[in-house]
């Protein structure tokens, strides 16, 4: 069995293990879902969601009509995803068979991702604190135990998940350091404040020296140089900025406005699920 783990799964799982430390100021174990693909025995995790859980006096328990639910809407978009399993912050616990077991309506051998936030990485490994593990059936003397049994993983990135992962490496969110498209175009704009200070000397010298004007070699020179500038009409060029501008701001707004109706709809859900919960008391 061959398991591909992608950035974004890791990325979503320490989101969501922030968030849960901020909003109680201290650490929570957090509980969510994994989806990817699946072809052969090649399984790729690409993305994950939060699950709603409730503790009970028996463990954890996972509200499984609200993973069917959130599960049918990640598949309208992304059709050749499918349920592989869940993950949970902190360590491997006894009482996590349970859930395992809990969600075997959705897959029959479900992964479990474990990222372990209790015990600090060793200074000099370079591996990760990521656990994965997997179903082992024994049967003893005509009992069914069920065990966790550990897999190997690789790492696996896409393009664009290596932009958002060089992005946040250099912590391009407002800390002051830049992603390596933030570079590319400080490098740029760099390279044009030289070009336009060194054209500036040169109109400053024609303009200011009557000997230069009169050497014809110079201005043929010159007029060579000046030749080779692309020049656009102002009028164009304020058109084709604008245009440009406007399109950026639509997307900027189109994100946003699509993850305010996320963020609301999950904000219902759990309205809905609160209601639930005191119905049943």
């Amino acid at each position: 069995l061959e398991v591909c783990l992608h950035p974004l799964v890791l990325m979503n799982i320490s989101d969501h293990f922030t968030r849960a430390f901020a909003n109680r100021g201290c650490p929570q174990r957090v509980i969510g879902i994994l989806v990817g693909t699946v072809s052969g025995r090649n399984i790729q995790i690409q993305n994950s969601f939060e699950a709603l859980c409730a503790n009970t006096a028996e463990g954890t328990k996972l509200d499984t009509e609200f993973i069917a639910k959130k599960l049918s809407m990640l598949l309208e978009i992304f059709p050749n995803y499918e349920f592989l399993g869940w993950y949970s912050t902190g360590k491997l616990h006894e009482r996590d068979m349970l859930i395992q077991r809990s969600l075997v309506n959705f897959n029959e051998n479900p992964l479990y991702l474990v990222l372990n936030t209790i015990d600090p990485p060793p200074k000099e490994s370079e591996d990760l604190p990521v656990e994965l593990y997997e179903s082992h059936v024994q049967v003893m003397e005509n009992q069914t135990n069920y065990q966790f049994k550990q897999l190997t993983y690789t790492i696996e990135t896409t393009d664009p998940e290596r932009i958002a992962v060089d992005y946040v490496s250099r912590a391009g969110a407002g800390t002051g350091e830049f992603s390596e498209y933030s570079s590319n175009l400080m490098t740029f704009l760099s390279a044009m404040r030289l070009f336009k200070k060194r054209l500036l000397k040169l109109v400053e010298m024609v303009a200011g020296n009557s000997d230069v004007r009169k050497d014809q070699k110079l201005m043929r020179k010159l007029n060579e140089i000046c030749n080779r500038i692309p020049v656009a009409p102002f009028d164009r060029l304020k058109d084709d900025f604008n245009q440009e501008i406007s399109e950026e701001l639509m997307t900027t707004y189109m994100a946003a406005m699509s993850k305010g109706a996320s963020h609301t709809s999950e904000l219902l859900e759990r309205f809905d699920f609160i209601a639930m919960g005191r119905d049943l008391d």
